[in-house]
């Protein structure tokens, strides 16, 4: 899906959404300290420009205890891709991902480019 929309709205930002559970025994705050050291370690490797939040359900059909979404925004698809390939094939990402999938498990992604404003 990517490659198709890419030619159209390379320029556009990118937003993957990601829906998670709580592993058992951990919490928000397990995932706060995991997001602070993953937000070091893309600083380090030079992705600062990838920004990411948690999304926690106030009033959604999930809006149970231990669900939530994760938010990562790029400015484009190029830097989007630049950064999703050192996560898939660095050492280092691995091990950070090893230590994320210790705190919580995501069931569902979606990935968007932005549109304009309406």
């Amino acid at each position: 899906v990517i490659a198709v929309l890419l030619p159209l709205s390379a320029g556009a930002e990118v937003i993957l959404r990601s829906k998670c559970s709580l592993n058992p025994g951990k919490t928000l705050a397990s995932v706060k300290d995991v997001f602070v050291e993953w937000r070091e370690l893309f600083k380090k490797e030079g992705f600062g420009d990838y920004r990411i939040r948690l999304l926690i359900p106030h009033a959604a059909a999930d809006a149970r205890g231990g669900v939530f979404w994760i938010e990562g925004t790029s400015p484009d698809f190029e830097r989007y891709g630049k950064a999703w390939h050192w996560w898939y094939t660095s050492p280092v990402a691995a091990a950070a991902n090893a230590s994320m999938m210790e705190v919580f498990t995501c069931d569902s992604t979606e990935v968007f480019r932005t549109g304009p404003s309406l």
